[in-house]
């Protein structure tokens, strides 16, 4: 018998709600995903001028105190954690001024995150030792231990861990690190923070900390120092002190701008 024209849309008719609703599935993920938040600039510092074998020692005293044995490493380690440390301590008196840790019956304490893109060639003892030694900095400004969410895990860059902070639904107050074992390099650091967290640590304004590159898709070429040169662009932009770098050395997909519009250090090409 000849199908009609009433047979074939009666049947498209029946099976359209199971596609219909199939089709809708992609679309109720990708709106799952938290709404970003925008990440306030609380400070930026760069790793100073240090005496090398002053924190050499003073960290192989707190880990022979602390149980943690003796370290043995090349002199670039040694330099690059001495710039870090410079730079760890700068923010952690930043972090310091928390209205958590003086009030914390009336305020929620959150969990400071340390993240440190240390050379990817580093082997794991002097990564663990390096990160522990870093989140002792915070320690020693009033930080409790168990507030301190630790992370020095290889092949991280700034752009991944920027967006990863800004769509998490937790509250966010974080020491973004980089470090390099060069000797044109060194360390440089930001303390982030979002809006709530950010009244906690003081009036303000702090500027915003705006990024293209956070959207970028697919994987970021391995550089001996992921993000370093990028984290020490962005800091020296934060820092009035430093003088302000060319544009045509800055990255063209990066700006910091208050809250208000009154200052842009870098802009996009249009």
């Amino acid at each position: 018998m000849q199908t009609s024209l009433k047979d074939i849309f009666l049947s498209v008719l029946k099976y359209w709600p199971r596609r219909k609703r199939a089709s809708a599935v992609p679309a109720q993920s990708v709106a799952a995903r938290p709404p970003a938040v925008p990440l306030h600039l609380i400070g930026a510092a760069m790793g100073a001028q240090v005496d090398i074998d002053a924190v050499r020692a003073e960290m192989a005293a707190w880990m022979k105190a602390t149980g943690q044995g003796k370290l043995t490493a090349n002199p670039e380690f040694w330099r690059a954690v001495a710039l870090a440390t410079s730079a760890v301590r700068e923010l952690a008196a930043a972090a310091g001024a928390h209205c958590g840790l003086a009030q914390p019956s009336e305020t929620a304490l959150p969990r400071l995150q340390l993240i440190a893109l240390l050379p990817p060639e580093w082997k794991g003892p002097w990564r663990d030792a390096a990160s522990r030694w870093l989140q002792h900095q915070l320690v020693s400004a009033g930080w409790p231990p168990g507030h301190i969410e630790r992370n020095a895990r290889r092949n991280q860059h700034p752009p991944q861990v920027l967006t990863a902070l800004k769509h998490s639904t937790e509250p966010c107050l974080a020491l973004l690190l980089a470090c390099a074992s060069q000797a044109d390099e060194g360390a440089a650091a930001l303390l982030l923070a979002d809006g709530a967290q950010a009244a906690l640590l003081g009036s303000g304004p702090y500027p915003l900390l705006q990024s293209v590159a956070e959207g970028r898709e697919g994987q970021v070429a391995p550089t001996p120092a992921p993000g370093c040169a990028l984290l020490r662009d962005l800091a020296r932009q934060a820092m009035p002190a430093w003088p302000a770098p060319a544009t045509e050395n800055l990255p063209a997909d990066l700006s910091m701008s208050t809250g208000t519009g009154e200052r842009t250090a870098a802009t996009s090409p249009a």
